[in-house]
Order: C-alpha cells, then structure tokens, then sequence
C-alpha cells in the first residue's frame, strides 16, 4: 500500500487531528464523527506524545480481535521480550505468580462476567483447595492488577478479569488439563445457588433474589450450556426447574423455553419429580408466550406424575396452571373445575402460596361471568394472603384483575391506586410485563377522562416495555383494551382500527387473546358495527390489519386529537401521496434522520435502531429530539404518523 493510502493522525487530550489529501481536519475523540473517521481509515499512523505508530482502522481490529492475545504486537525495538506481544505480557505476570495464586487465577477465568468471593471460594475448594486462602489470593491478584472490583452498590464486590486476561487464564486451565473440572465446579455451585434462590422467591426477599439471578445470568446460562454438553441432563432440569419463575419475571422467556426443551428432549432416565418440575416450568413459560396447546400437553404429563409422587403443593401449582390455560381458551367452566379441584388441595396441605393464586384465578373467572361483587371478594382474599406472606409477585397476580374489577363497579379512584401499586411493585421486581400493563390501564383512564396527551404517552410507553422483552401477545391485549375505551367514547372506528391490528398480530403469533379482553370485545362490538355499518366496519378492520400496533396507536393518537375517523384520514393520506414532497424537502431532515424516522415507524427501539444503522443509541436519541424539533412533536407515535403521511413505510 502506498503512502497517499495512509493517514497522519495526531492526538492531543481530547481532540484528533489528521489530514487528508492535504487538507487539516480536527474531530474530538469519542464522539461519532470520530467513530466514522476509524470505519473509513484503511491503515493510519498516530503521532502523540510517546512516539509514532502505525495501527489498523477499527474494523479491521475488530475482525482480530477473536482471538485478542495474538493482535498487540511490535512495540519498540528496544522494548523488552516480554512486552513485544500482549500474550508476553500477561504470561510474564502470570509466572511472578506464586503457585496458589496461579492456580486460583485460572479458576477465576472460569467466571463469566465474574463473581463474588462466596462462588470463587466455592470452585477453589471444590478444586482441593483452602477455602481460607482465597480471600489472600485474590488480594494478591488485586495487588497485582490481574483482578479488578466492580461496583455494585450495596452488594457484595463482584471480582472481575479483563476479558482478554480470562482468556489467558483459560488457556492456562486447557494447558493444566483444569478445565472440564471447573466448569463442573462452576455448573455445581450454580445449581445450588438457583435452587437456594427458588425458596426466596415466594416471600418477602423476593426482590433481592430476582436482582441477584439477574447479576448471574451469564454464570448460569453457561453452567446450563455446559450441564447440557456434557449430557447431564438431571442436573439442567433441575436447574431450569428453578429458574423459571426468574426467566418469566425479567423476560427471558424464549431463552428459558429453549433450555427446557433441550433437556426435557434428551429421553435420558431422570428422577420423576425433577422432571415433573420440569415439565410444569416448560408449560408455564409456554403459556406465558401464548403457546396454550404446547403449554397444556406439558402442563398434563406433570399433573399425571404430580399425582403418582403425592406432591400435594406441585399438583395444585399445575391443577392451577390447566385451570388458566382453560380460562384463557373461554372455558370457563373447566377452568373452575380445575382451580376448585387445586383449591381443595391447597387447603388440605395448608399450602397458602399456591391457595391465593387459585383464588385469583377464581375471582378472574367470576369477573368474566359478570359476578363483579363475587370477583372483588375472592381477589381481596388472594391479595391479603399474598401480601401476608411478602409475596409480591403473588400481589401482582391479584392487582391485575383487581383494578378492572374495582373499574366495573365505578370505584375509579381505588382502580388507579391498584394500577399505581402494580406499575410500583413490577418496576421493584424488575417485571417488565406488569409495568406494561398498569402504564396501559392508566392509559385507558386517562382516555376515559378525555386526556388523550396523557393516554398517547402511557400506551407508547408501555408499548416500548413489551417490544423490549419480545412480548407480541401482551401488546395485542393492550390493544384490544384501548380499543374497547375508545369505542366507549364514541369513537367505533379507532376501536375498530385497534381490534383489527390486534387480531392481526395473534393470528401472526397464533395465539388466542385473553378472556377477559375477548369478552370486553364480543360486549362492545356490536355497538360499534352499528355505528360505522357493516361496509365501513370491514374496511376499517382490515387497514388495522394491515398495520404494526404502533401505526395503530399512532393514527389514532393523530385522530383523537384532530376527531376525524381513522379510515378517513387513511384514505385522504393515500389518495394525495403524489401530492406530498418528501419529509427532507419541508422540513430540513437529513437523510440520517429520514432514516431513523422510517425506522422508528416500523416500531424499532432506540437499541434496535442503533443496530440497524451502526451508530450508537446516543447518537439515535439525538437525531430523534432533532426530529421532534423540526416536525413540533413529542412523541414516538406522532413521528409514526407522520412517517404514515408521507409513506416512508
């Protein structure tokens, strides 16, 4: 490569400095002009203040950089042998290591997103050694810089090792003929500590519990991974067995579906009620996603086993569990037989957890048979008994229906206190679909009061909760909800634009929509097809069918405030498209932003578009608060429909 193919960098503080075909730039270091300059740079030399040197563009590095001890090389010629290469470096630290420290160094490597002592203590000991030197060791190894402490407020410090340091000390594990050894160790402590947590996770530490799986997900999605390569596959039902509640409260949902069936698939002899446990978690996580005949098949073959082991406490889990699949399919009178038959057995073993959700769900089917005062009463009963216990996941479960139920007998001011506690109680557990629907409710609130800024702003929000954790079906529901408010505030076409793009989406997902949403539906309908007349209804139904919820959302945001019916302004838009000059043309939008405003109306995260275009996140909320500058809105769904009017999608 010749000379005029490179660039002359210089680097002072803050600030970058090069040229280019004989003309001087400057950009400040960090930002995503510099960023652009390192993606269009093919080889350039960087002068500073320790010498001259030449490096790679970052793409270039970054395709290197699998295999990260083999990219640092050269370095003065003068420099010693042991810093010519970064693998040098690290191995010439290694050996100042005494032979304890070296041997507790590689286990260390072991660790994912690294650890507490506890679990290093743990996989040192299970090694043959002394449990007491470990605390030594390590600050030895912090002594030395080959360990570092992350911050982790009030918890206990959590030991790291730079990345490409925990791949020398893999190495060094492979070379010493460690390493199968302490992954077993580290699966082994793993296992204990899920199966530690699951008893938390019905009470009062709930919470804590919740964020400490969380801090150790990369720990355990390995020990899984690992249970699973080496066919152990009692050891990972089991552990998927305890997880499962933690998977669907922080929305690893598909993950957690996917180990399960891995195992569940192995056809290797296991204990019955490991794998009854199994097949219950697998069952729950299936129906949480809408996936009810996949969930009930599960849900049955463990009630079977349930009932041959005698395990009172899990046959009424799962008697539950069949009993909601039933109820969310519109059988309700199975539904109630199953929740009475778990009921029974609940009270039996005094078995209070599982007894105040078997009223919740009770309360549900007595709120869809129109029993509200029936309802309110068995809800009231699961709520105190979950909060008897401390259990706030359980609270959730009977806050949710508890709020509709209070709403239906006109106790509004008691309906949006439920709905405050819930969107509290899920951001305290880190329960993402919770908060969705209580910011959803709140929402429909808001609309019944005519505030629609304020609805508008709730339903994006908790839109943007549930795209986040993947959860379709929860975001057809709300739809369904919205739609039912707007039909009751005289507005049958918005409600019908709304149904329309939420039968839409569960006929993608093919997933049934809940009852109780279902059933507020079938009582609305009708009213709303004899105010638009059935030719109108269609058409209208079926351009909400044609649409993402958030165009949904977004066209009706943009006619509840201008009050002109959806399908009329969906066919003024499409009938003057010729008419309308591009969004950069009137507005002064940059291509980048024509860009990220497409992309925002195909309902993508801030993250996702980021992604889509290889900027940062920071740099995609920047371009939006240009955009809502340049078009005078405030919101995602007023940029949606915008991106509508001029057909950027």
């Amino acid at each position: 490569m010749s000379n005029k193919d490179q660039t002359t960098a210089l680097v002072t503080g803050e600030t970058l400095i090069y040229q280019r075909g004989g003309e001087g730039y400057q950009l400040p270091v960090g930002t995503s002009a510099w960023y652009a300059w390192l993606q269009t740079a093919t080889i350039f030399r960087v002068r500073s203040p320790f010498g001259t040197f030449t490096m790679l563009p970052l793409p270039s590095l970054l395709e290197r950089l699998e295999h990260r001890l083999a990219v640092l090389t050269g370095g003065p010629r003068d420099a010693p042998a042991r810093q010519h290469t970064l693998r040098n470096t690290i191995a010439w630290s290694y050996e100042l290591l005494s032979e304890e420290e070296q041997r507790l160094f590689r286990l260390l490597a072991v660790f994912i997103d690294g650890c507490e002592l506890a679990a290093a203590e743990a996989v040192y000991s299970a090694q043959g050694g002394e449990r007491a030197l470990v605390l030594d060791g390590v600050t030895a190894l912090l002594d030395k810089h080959l360990l570092y402490q992350g911050k982790q407020g009030d918890h206990a410090p959590r030991l790291l090792l730079h990345e490409t340091i925990r791949e020398y000390g893999l190495e060094a594990l492979g070379v010493n003929q460690e390493l199968e050894m302490a992954r077993q160790s580290h699966a082994e402590y793993y296992l204990r500590l899920a199966e530690e947590a699951e008893e938390h996770l019905e009470g009062t530490e709930q919470a804590v519990w919740l964020e400490r799986l969380e801090r150790e997900y990369a720990n355990l999605r390995a020990a899984l991974q690992w249970m699973l390569e080496q066919h152990a596959h009692e050891m990972a039902l089991r552990l998927s067995g305890a997880l499962f509640h933690f998977w669907e409260g922080h929305g690893h949902l598909h993950e957690g579906r996917t180990f399960l069936k891995r195992a569940l698939a192995s056809g290797q002899e296991v204990a019955e009620g490991v794998r009854a446990k199994a097949l219950h978690a697998a069952g729950f996580l299936a129906v949480t996603q809408g996936d009810l005949e996949r969930g009930a098949a599960l849900v049955w073959e463990a009630v079977v086993l349930h009932r041959e082991l005698g395990d009172a406490r899990r046959l009424a889990w799962s008697l539950f569990l069949l009993g909601y699949i039933a109820w969310t399919n519109g059988d309700f009178g199975t539904a109630r037989s199953h929740a009475e038959e778990g009921l029974a057995v609940a009270r039996a073993g005094d078995e209070k957890a599982i007894l105040a959700y078997l009223l919740d769900l009770l309360g549900q089917i007595a709120l869809d048979h129109g029993e509200d005062t029936s309802a309110r009463a068995l809800l009231e009963e699961g709520l105190t008994l979950h909060r008897e216990m401390g259990d706030t996941r359980g609270s959730l479960n009977a806050l949710i229906p508890l709020k509709r139920v209070l709403a239906a007998l006109g106790e509004t001011t008691r309906a949006r206190a439920c709905a405050e506690e819930q969107l509290s109680l899920s951001r305290t557990v880190g329960y993402p679909v919770g908060a969705a629907g209580a910011l959803c409710f709140l929402g429909r609130l808001a609309l019944e009061e005519g505030n629609v800024p304020t609805a508008s702003g709730l339903f994006e929000e908790s839109v943007a909760l549930l795209r986040e954790v993947n959860e379709n079906w929860r975001i057809a529901t709300n739809l369904q909800g919205i739609g039912v408010t707007l039909a009751a505030q005289g507005q049958p076409a918005a409600a019908a634009w709304l149904w329309g793009a939420a039968e839409a989406l569960c006929a993608q997902l093919r997933a049934p929509l809940p009852p109780e949403e279902r059933a507020f539906v079938e009582r609305a309908l009708p009213a709303v097809r004899a105010a638009l007349g059935e030719e109108a209804f269609t058409t209208t139904w079926a351009e909400g069918q044609a649409m993402t919820p958030e165009q949904a959302l977004a066209a009706v945001d943009y006619t509840a405030l201008s009050s002109q019916p959806p399908a009329q302004a969906t066919r003024r838009t499409r009938g003057t498209h010729h008419q309308l000059p591009s969004p950069s043309e009137t507005l002064d939008l940059t291509e980048r932003q024509v860009e990220v405003l497409r992309l925002v109306a195909q309902g993508l995260t801030d993250a996702q578009i980021a992604e889509a275009l290889v900027i940062s996140p920071r740099t995609v909320n920047a371009h939006l608060r240009s955009i809502y500058s340049k078009l005078d809105i405030t919101s995602r769904n007023a940029a949606t429909y915008f991106a509508l009017e001029h057909h950027l999608i």
